[in-house]
């Protein structure tokens, strides 16, 4: 297992929903902050791919098994969905 880090910080001036596949997750990021997506990619290899559309962007993973999600750095799988 390879362990993995993806971050991205809203630097807009408006909120942006980030969306995490294949769990589903949404994530609302206002404005400065910054989602942390942890998880053990089962090779190295393993891509995350990224895709920009009208209501944010979304990542989508092959992992299937255990993630961890931080916004400014607390854990925030409780937020998914929040607004």
């Amino acid at each position: 297992m390879v362990e993995t880090r993806f971050e991205f910080e809203n630097k807009a001036s408006e909120p942006i929903d980030v969306y995490v596949e294949p769990w589903p997750h949404r994530f609302r990021l206002r404005p400065g902050q910054r989602l942390e997506f942890r998880y053990e990619a089962a090779a190295e290899g393993d891509t995350v791919s990224i895709y920009s559309h009208d209501d944010g962007i979304t990542l989508w993973t092959g992992v299937s098994g255990d993630a961890e999600f931080l916004i400014d750095g607390e854990n925030a799988e409780h937020r998914s969905w929040e607004d």
